[in-house]
C-alpha cells in the first residue's frame, strides 16, 4: 500500500468484494459436503466431516474388529489336525473383554415366574422349589425352553451333555426326575463343577 493514500477506502473495499468468511464457508462447506456424499468420495473408513458419524462408530468400528477380526480354529483329534474354519461369532476365549462382553451380551436372559436363574460367567443355573417335585420340575422345563429359544435367537451354543440335573429331596421317584435341553435329557448328579 502507498504511503499517503486513505486506508478506509482500501480496507471498505476489500471487505465489501469478499463476503465474511464465516458465512461464505458455510455455503461452500454445504455445497461441497452434498457433492462428496453423493460422489461417495470420503473413504468407509473416515468417520470424522461425515453427517450423521462421530466417534461413537469409530470405537465400535475399532471393538468389533479386535473382538470378532479373522479368529480361526482347527480340531485336533488322534493326532490329525483338521482343517481351519473361521470363528463366525463370540468372543476370544481368554480375552480380557470375553466375560465382561458375554455378561452385557446375556444381561437381558429371560426370567419364568416359579423358577429362579443365577448366572456366572457364561454358566446358567436354573432352580425352582414345590413340594411336589411334578410341578417344580414343569416350571424348570418351562424355563429351559424359553432358555432355548433365547439361545437360538442370539446364536448361543449350549452343550446339553454337559448340562446336568441335580435333585435336591428326601424321596423321589428315580424315573420321574427327566428333565430335557435341546430335547436330550439331562444326566442326573449328586455334584457338579
Amino acid at each position: 500500500m502507498e504511503t499517503g493514500k486513505n486506508n478506509h477506502f482500501t480496507q471498505t473495499w476489500e471487505k465489501s468484494c469478499f463476503p465474511k468468511t464465516d458465512i461464505f464457508e458455510k455455503i461452500l462447506i454445504k455445497r461441497i459436503q452434498k457433492v462428496v456424499t453423493q460422489k461417495r468420495l470420503l473413504p468407509n473408513q473416515q468417520i470424522g466431516f461425515r453427517q450423521h458419524y462421530s466417534t461413537k462408530h469409530a470405537t465400535t468400528r475399532v471393538a468389533k474388529y479386535i473382538i470378532t477380526g479373522n479368529r480361526k480354529f482347527h480340531v485336533a483329534l488322534y493326532e490329525q489336525l483338521s482343517s481351519q474354519k473361521n470363528i463366525e461369532v463370540g468372543v476370544p476365549q481368554g480375552s480380557v473383554l470375553s466375560l465382561l462382553l458375554y455378561a452385557l451380551y446375556t444381561r437381558d436372559t429371560p426370567k419364568c415366574e416359579g423358577s429362579s436363574f443365577t448366572l456366572y460367567a457364561d454358566d446358567t443355573v436354573l432352580y425352582a422349589r414345590d413340594r411336589k417335585f411334578a410341578f417344580a420340575k414343569t416350571l424348570l422345563q418351562g424355563h429351559a425352553k424359553k432358555l432355548e429359544e433365547y439361545w437360538a435367537k442370539w446364536a448361543i451354543k449350549i452343550n446339553a451333555a454337559k448340562s446336568t440335573l441335580i435333585i435336591f429331596s428326601k424321596s423321589i421317584k428315580k424315573d420321574s426326575n427327566k428333565i430335557k435341553l435341546y430335547g436330550e435329557e439331562l444326566m442326573t448328579t449328586h455334584t457338579t463343577k
